[in-house]
């Protein structure tokens, strides 16, 4: 996501379309880097918008995104007809003549999941996984508990984490809750079962 808040204009046309293909160019590296097949991509854009002083804006998806191409962002008579369109739809009134802004840019990357590819372990992955570094975590409001720290890529398939725990990779973090367990499948996706 991108936040621009800039009036939807011929001039910012151009701006926001950047501001699109930078977020494109960096979700078509992250897909690369996953080795994503092209066919396998998707990527899903929108436009948040809302007539300028309103402090609320609305989410216009932008069509297309198939095989991991940037949607197309329509001229900006079509981008103000649908957000009125959107807007009268959504909240009963429109206005044709109040002045639109851009508020975001936003967009997501996924991958269809590839059963049985192989996927690279790190080299001290281990099965039995044990969490050498603990700390102190705050699941309810009554008294942090001691939690292992575990780095997502130490993980091999057929591990099996008991919560408490923390699970941190580059890009997230995983909480376990005491009861949770987080098992690695082959594919080296986790499954997670959470205690009621």
């Amino acid at each position: 996501m991108v936040t621009l808040h800039t009036k939807l204009t011929e001039v910012n046309h151009a701006e926001i379309e950047a501001k699109l293909r930078a977020l494109h160019a960096k979700a078509a590296s992250w897909l690369e880097v996953h080795g994503i097949p092209i066919g396998m991509r998707r990527i899903a854009a929108s436009i948040d918008l809302a007539y300028q002083g309103q402090n609320y804006e609305l989410p216009l998806p932008l069509s297309g995104g198939g095989d991991g191409a940037l949607p197309h962002l329509p001229s900006v008579e079509i981008i103000r007809r649908d957000f009125i369109n959107l807007h009268e739809r959504t909240y009963g009134y429109s206005s044709a003549d109040d002045p639109i802004v851009v508020v975001n840019c936003r967009l997501k990357a996924t991958g269809a999941r590839i059963e049985n590819r192989a996927v690279p372990i790190h080299k001290t992955a281990q099965r039995n996984a044990i969490g050498l570094e603990r700390r102190s975590v705050w699941f309810s409001d009554d008294k942090p508990l001691a939690a292992q720290i575990l780095r997502r890529e130490n993980l091999a398939a057929g591990t099996v984490v008991e919560g408490p725990a923390v699970i941190e990779q580059f890009d997230s973090t995983l909480l376990l809750f005491p009861g949770d367990r987080a098992s690695v499948l082959e594919d080296l996706t986790l499954s997670i079962m959470v205690a009621l």
